[in-house]
């Protein structure tokens, strides 16, 4: 049986508060549902770090659906929450849970895209973030994973070699 923190995030603003059911109807159109928690988390700094350009995978949303996050608003909430403040670099990078994501230690490469690995969850099973970043900035969300899983699909973008 879950409990009401368990199912409900916790609500750290009144904007927040007026629209934290609405995540679990908009997420999957992930632009906006990242652009909303970045304005929920941001609201109160008077110099937020700049929105990253994101974009995502086409098999992103299989990905969240697959792990059933998507039914626990509090999880839901979290993957985005932690997605923004890794890729605003409020989480910062070559940490534990903000990482490269490798291969026989060495960073997975595609073209002149790098893979990371961001934590979203500890526990079992721990959900992980795989993400593009390309040599302009911008962010390719490639999908989630359980913590043991190091796969990530191909970039979506085109690649430059």
């Amino acid at each position: 049986i879950e409990t009401i923190a368990e199912v409900w995030p916790i609500v750290t603003s009144p904007h927040e508060l007026n629209n934290v059911g609405g995540l679990v109807s908009f997420w999957e159109n992930t632009e906006k549902a990242l652009r909303w928690v970045y304005d929920v988390v941001f609201a109160t700094h008077t110099s937020p770090p700049a929105y990253p350009v994101v974009t995502t995978h086409s098999g992103f949303n299989k990905t969240v659906k697959s792990s059933q996050c998507h039914t626990r608003p509090a999880t839901l909430l979290k993957v985005f929450r932690t997605t923004i403040l890794g890729l605003t670099g409020i989480l910062p990078r070559n940490t534990e849970i903000h990482h490269p994501l490798t291969k026989g230690g060495k960073q997975i490469v595609s073209g002149q895209a790098a893979a990371w690995r961001l934590w979203i969850e500890h526990g079992s099973p721990g959900w992980r973030l795989h993400y593009w970043k390309f040599p302009d900035g911008s962010i390719e969300l490639a999908n989630l994973v359980p913590h043991d899983s190091y796969f990530i699909p191909v970039p979506d973008k085109p690649l430059k070699a």
